[in-house]
């Protein structure tokens, strides 16, 4: 574990050699905060094809190359028993929360993913839990958070549709995002009618008043990918 080490470039360079040099021994990899670049990037992509038996694995701010680590994760055969990932502070868009959605179908065993400090937007939530429902196996996920993405009531009604439609979920965080008052409001109906109102974290931080998505009120039945999602959860998990 080097968390909150600020390793440097050449030093993560090295640490990750040595690292890779542990195979199969390896089961948790925590490199967060540490500043990463593109050979550091290219290094640990070649050792996460030898750790068989990693379980975690944490990336947050690190700076490495998000396309690379997404592609290589891809490939269900590499880290096979992942089951904790952290991806926040990669600056990852809403075609990359659409990727990590896909990791979720193609990795049963994933049980907890982090996507906080990125730019998601509410598109790109809505664009992880489409891509996370059409699957024809359970799911184990436990826990999503999308804390300060920039996230809107339009992908926050969206994570909190896909976390009624699984009930291993136990966690959604949403903090410091811009939900407005009204929706958080619907979110915590939906979750309080299911009897599901602890899965939610705190919104202490959440700017209600910046909010940019169309009220869901009037967009509801006009939103096309929401729709979509609801039809998805239903067929995918008959509901």
């Amino acid at each position: 574990r080097m968390s909150s080490s600020r390793v440097q470039p050449d030093g993560g360079l090295e640490l990750i050699k040595a690292l890779s040099s542990k195979g199969a021994t390896l089961r948790k990899l925590n490199l967060s905060d540490s500043m990463l670049d593109e050979e550091c990037t290219e290094e640990l992509v070649a050792g996460l094809q030898k750790f068989t038996k990693l379980t975690d694995l944490i990336l947050r701010d690190t700076g490495v190359d998000k396309d690379a680590i997404i592609e290589v994760l891809s490939d269900p055969s590499v880290v096979p028993e992942l089951a904790v990932l952290d991806l926040s502070g990669l600056e990852l868009e809403a075609d990359d929360a659409e990727a990590v959605g896909k990791l979720l179908v193609a990795r049963p065993r994933l049980r907890k993913v982090w996507l906080d400090d990125n730019e998601l937007e509410s598109d790109g939530l809505v664009k992880f839990c489409l891509a996370a429902t059409d699957r024809s196996a359970p799911s184990m996920i436990e826990l999503v958070s999308a804390q300060s993405s920039q996230v809107g009531q339009r992908g926050a009604i969206a994570l909190i549709k896909f976390a009624l439609a699984h009930k291993s979920v136990k966690r959604v965080e949403l903090n410091d995002n811009q939900i407005a008052e009204a929706a958080v409001e619907k979110i915590q109906s939906m979750l309080e009618k299911a009897g599901r109102a602890d899965i939610l974290g705190n919104l202490d931080e959440n700017a209600d008043d910046m909010d940019e998505d169309e009220d869901f009120e009037e967009a509801d039945e006009g939103d096309d990918e929401l729709a979509a999602l609801t039809k998805s959860l239903e067929s995918n998990l008959s509901l």
